[in-house]
């Protein structure tokens, strides 16, 4: 229940972010945040996460703690690192529902007895491994050597990347934002204003979705820094927003008045 969404733009070169801040726990309380949930893993990428909130913090801070060490990571390498505390994460609470009630110590030690079990008890464990919903998806956007990236974590740890479609969106709002781009034909040679201007309307639009929350947070990232947008600029989005709304109604007001007149 949110909305995140990550772009690229300004001839394939800068990565742009935009988030609300309603956040859910156990899929049954949401609200919106103080604070945003843009997650900095590098001076040049960024995370952001929609469905139960609750898992995300270890993930991000186990993420950051194994990359403090290492120079020169590429956005792959994040995202991948991203990745494996995911599915730790995931493997953490299959263990905490449904193997060390058992008196088993973990995943592995229950494969590894398998066959010393019960057919019936078995099967049962082995469906709740593999049934298990995390209710968590994550985006990672950032830009390198290699230009911007869009990565997308899902459950049970699947990896996908975006870069040949150019944006992203997650949350319950990801298809109004989807279909956003997709009616302004976007692509990521657009510039950076105009992209911009794209991705706030596909974050006011996908408000129209359930559980999506009004506020709005936006990020630039290029190969050497991340720029949040002040509360200013993202206020002239919404003017803008305003005006191209109150156009869009008046137009269909005059096309409605053309369709009042088709003749049956």
């Amino acid at each position: 229940m949110t909305i995140c969404i990550v772009a690229a733009c300004d001839n394939n070169s800068k990565i742009i972010l935009a988030s609300d801040r309603m956040l859910t726990i156990e899929a049954l309380i949401e609200f919106e945040h103080p604070t945003n949930k843009t997650e900095k893993l590098s001076s040049n990428c960024c995370a952001l996460s929609a469905g139960n909130a609750l898992p995300i913090v270890e993930i991000f801070q186990n993420t950051k703690s194994n990359l403090k060490h290492r120079t020169s990571l590429s956005i792959k390498e994040i995202a991948e690192e991203v990745k494996i505390n995911y599915i730790k994460q995931r493997a953490k609470k299959l263990e905490e529902l449904y193997i060390l009630p058992r008196q088993l110590k973990s995943i592995e030690n229950f494969y590894e007895i398998i066959e010393t079990l019960p057919s019936d008890i078995s099967l049962q464990i082995d469906k709740y491994i593999e049934n298990l919903d995390f209710e968590l998806d994550i985006l990672i956007g950032g830009v390198d050597e290699y230009g911007p990236q869009i990565y997308f974590i899902s459950n049970p740890g699947a990896i996908d990347r975006f870069d040949s479609i150019g944006y992203c969106a997650i949350g319950s709002g990801d298809l109004h934002a989807t279909l956003t781009f997709i009616s302004y034909n976007y692509n990521t040679r657009m510039d950076l204003k105009e992209a911009l201007y794209i991705l706030y309307d596909a974050k006011k639009i996908s408000e129209n979705a359930p559980g999506v929350g009004k506020e709005t947070d936006m990020y630039i990232i290029n190969q050497e820094k991340i720029t949040k947008l002040s509360q200013e600029t993202i206020k002239y989005l919404d003017d803008i927003y305003n005006i191209n709304k109150e156009i869009r109604d008046k137009q269909y007001t005059q096309l409605k008045e053309k369709i009042d007149q088709i003749p049956l």
